[in-house]
């Protein structure tokens, strides 16, 4: 299927090929450092000040 493909900069290949891995670990960082609020219950919520 891919004989007699070269490349004219290989080095550029390879970085096209590091390119992926790098945006997945980006998207599951990301994932990670977002922050979250959990509330066990509503009873505060109804109970704060109203503006």
């Amino acid at each position: 299927m891919f004989e007699g493909l070269t490349f004219k900069n290989p080095e550029l290949f390879y970085l096209l090929l590091a390119i992926l891995p790098l945006a997945v670990w980006y998207i599951f960082r990301q994932k990670r450092n977002t922050a979250s609020i959990q509330v066990s219950s509503t009873a505060s919520v109804f109970k704060a000040p109203k503006l």
